[in-house]
């Protein structure tokens, strides 16, 4: 086990090194790897210190840096693997302190309003299966998604009132697409959460709740009909 962390601290070593010394095009996306110290939740208590991570922050290209998983939230991703490059065991604030002190035009990129419509959508997608056997997608943002958006917001200084209905909505329907790389399924089968409508709305989004088909919170309980392979959540949902 020691040997096998050992060699994918190497290899993600050897990907900085690389991109340091130019050897690898910038625009060469490097997909699934994880650093062996980054696990859910691992780093709550803690900075980490951990150089490779570090350092990877410091030489991977900068669009990739911005969008590196952390903590171990990969391993929370959708099916068949989120699209990401690297996921490093640093904290989400310690990435963007290393992006705006140490990259250049780390700042403009990382707050953005680009940047901002981008994690607009990436909230987290459940899949339910009605008692029909019907497929519908629920949307509901996480504490950390809406962190994060905020956080955007109050160190950029974008006045998101000004950004348009159309934009906000587009950028949020987004969500409901498996990954970036697959279209948006029928709006029919798509549904926010409730409460994720209001905290959007609380950050003072111009958005219409009649642009969405909203749903309440889980119920906590297990539900005997969602099946327990293709779903990415296995809490019943109560559509309204």
């Amino acid at each position: 086990m020691d040997e096998d962390r050992d060699r994918m601290s190497h290899l993600i070593d050897a990907f900085s090194g690389a991109f340091r010394a130019r050897a690898l095009s910038t625009k060469l996306l490097v997909l699934g790897l994880r650093c062996p110290r980054s696990f859910v939740g691992s780093n709550l208590f803690h900075e980490s210190t951990c150089e490779t991570c570090i350092t990877a922050c410091r030489s991977f290209p900068l669009d990739s840096v911005i969008d590196f998983e952390c903590e171990g939230s990969s391993c929370r991703s959708r099916s068949g693997g989120l699209l990401y490059g690297l996921d490093v065991c640093l904290r989400r604030d310690a990435i963007e302190d290393i992006v705006i002190r140490e990259r250049a035009g780390g700042r403009d990129m990382l707050y953005s309003v680009a940047r901002f419509l981008c994690l607009l959508g990436r909230g987290t997608r459940h899949v339910v299966v009605t008692d029909e056997g019907n497929e519908l997608f629920a949307v509901k943002y996480s504490t950390e998604e809406l962190s994060d958006l905020r956080r955007c917001i109050e160190r950029s200084g974008i006045d998101v009132r000004k950004l348009s209905c159309t934009a906000v909505t587009d950028a949020i329907r987004r969500s409901f697409a498996e990954d970036e790389r697959d279209p948006l399924p029928p709006r029919h089968q798509c549904y926010l959460a409730q409460n994720s409508f209001h905290e959007l709305l609380s950050l003072g989004l111009a958005i219409d709740e009649t642009s969405f088909l909203n749903a309440d919170e889980w119920d906590g309980k297990k539900h005997g009909s969602i099946h327990p392979v293709q779903l990415y959540s296995h809490y019943n949902w109560r559509f309204v």
